[in-house]
């Protein structure tokens, strides 16, 4: 059940990359349209940097544990001073509040995956011990 703990929280984590992923990629296209954005910033090197550390999450979710709770600790604190943002910035940012608590609603996402992974490690080390 740990064990299973642990691989939901890598598949948390891949939906979090996916997630970000899309919302990059169609803020780009609304950008392309003369819209709006979904948030503040669309960018395609964050896209590409979620692609990019999503798949080091599950390299290092395979190889070295604790390297991925660390790596999903660290886009956690991505995630949580862009939800801070969502509640301290412009509001004008975004085209409606509906896309301000999504966004927020994404980057959770991503706090989500690294609490799992912190507890599902937790009671891996735990049971390595007893």
């Amino acid at each position: 059940m740990i064990h299973s703990l642990f691989w939901r929280a890598v598949g948390v984590q891949v939906v979090y990359g996916f997630l970000v992923i899309a919302w990059q990629v169609a803020g780009l296209l609304l950008i392309a349209i003369g819209r709006q954005p979904l948030g503040p910033t669309a960018s395609a090197s964050v896209a590409i940097f979620a692609a990019v550390s999503t798949a080091l999450c599950v390299a290092l979710a395979r190889s070295l544990p604790s390297a991925y709770v660390l790596a999903s600790c660290g886009l956690a604190y991505v995630a949580s001073t862009t939800i801070l943002n969502a509640f301290t910035a412009d509001p004008n940012n975004w085209p409606s509040d509906l896309s301000r608590y999504l966004g927020v609603a994404v980057n959770a996402v991503g706090v989500l995956a690294a609490v799992l992974a912190i507890f599902a490690f937790i009671q891996m080390r735990g049971k390595r011990g007893a």
